[in-house]
């Protein structure tokens, strides 16, 4: 006959425990969301491209011949800060939604643009030069774009999160903020600001590797 063995009181899961496996399927679920928003907007701009006008074709063209020869005459530093600016946008945008209460939908958006942006650039570089396109994109773009886009997922995560608490906040008398917790959403923007300058490194280093080569 099996035996039923009762736990001790003092031998029960702490309520911080459950507090931590209740919170983190949502968490999960959030970045999950940021995730698939983020290629869906990746896949929006190279369907974009693909079904854009002739005359937006020319100029896709054109764009792409001053991109290269733009890259060829790149040094390590310059492509170093346009990659830190343009990555760097992104997460201070994103940094300063966290602290309203209305801004996750911008938050969203600024991920879904981000992705729509590399989209739209790898959609063009196929469109106008084939093979070699998707080439330079694996050699010029996702390297760096990896990089920087999984710090702005993380950023997207991070100040979405912080929204709902300022939105818990103003919508109910019982919701408090935790102590310390601006703090710590500096320090995690801080960290990431790090990833968006690994970013830029690797985007350097990529220019000057593999933009003379086409």
């Amino acid at each position: 006959m099996d035996k039923i063995v009762n736990l001790p009181e003092n031998m029960s899961i702490p309520e911080t425990e459950i507090q931590f496996v209740a919170e983190k399927k949502p968490k999960s679920l959030l970045f999950s969301v940021l995730i698939a928003l983020f290629f869906i907007g990746v896949a929006y701009g190279a369907v974009l491209v693909g079904g854009a006008s002739p005359e937006t074709s020319d100029s896709l063209q054109r764009i792409t011949e001053q991109f290269l020869l733009q890259k060829a005459g790149d040094t390590f530093l310059s492509a170093l800060l346009s990659s830190l600016l343009s990555g760097g946008v992104f997460a201070l945008l994103l940094f300063l939604c966290g602290f309203s209460a209305v801004g996750q939908p911008f938050s969203f958006f600024l991920v879904a643009f981000r992705g729509i942006g590399l989209g739209t650039a790898m959609g063009h570089f196929y469109l106008n030069l084939g093979m070699k396109g998707i080439l330079m994109s694996l050699a010029l773009i996702v390297p760096a774009g990896i990089v920087s886009s999984y710090a702005i997922l993380l950023a997207g995560r991070e100040s979405i999160k912080l929204s709902n608490r300022f939105f818990r906040v103003m919508t109910s008398d019982d919701f408090s903020m935790p102590a310390g917790i601006l703090k710590t959403y500096t320090v995690k923007f801080f960290i990431l600001m790090l990833l968006i300058l690994l970013s830029a490194v690797v985007n350097g280093l990529c220019t000057r590797i593999f933009a003379p080569m086409f």
